[in-house]
């Protein structure tokens, strides 16, 4: 019975102690370009900046408490929203995009296939 009660303090604390970032970063390209100078915006608020000629960019997360997605908007008026919480299906782990130690690398012509197929 202390094992279990010790056990279950030790999963309280891990799933307390986020690794999620305060900063969203990481690329985004259009098929093997990288995107330049495309603004993101973080969802449902103010906050907003620029990728650079790589396609990399760092956003500070306008409340650390809330995770928004992020909005993509190039000077050809095209939208995009990136969804930041991944693998919510069935049997899939949950994980955060542009959040973690490593920087991902988003396609956003993937993204716009994957958004095609998921509404068929």
């Amino acid at each position: 019975m202390k094992k279990l009660k010790l056990l279950i303090i030790l999963l309280f604390y891990c799933s307390c102690t986020s690794s999620v970032k305060e900063i969203y970063s990481g690329y985004l390209y259009d098929g093997k370009k990288p995107l330049q100078h495309v603004k993101i915006i973080e969802q449902t608020t103010d906050n907003f900046t620029y990728t650079d000629h790589k396609g990399s960019f760092n956003l500070k997360r306008s409340n650390v408490d809330k995770i928004n997605d992020l909005i993509i908007k190039s000077t050809d008026k095209k939208v995009d929203t990136i969804k930041i919480l991944r693998g919510s299906g069935p049997g899939s782990q949950l994980r955060y995009l542009f959040l973690n130690k490593i920087p991902d690398t988003v396609d956003i012509e993937r993204e716009r296939l994957f958004k095609k197929q998921s509404k068929s």
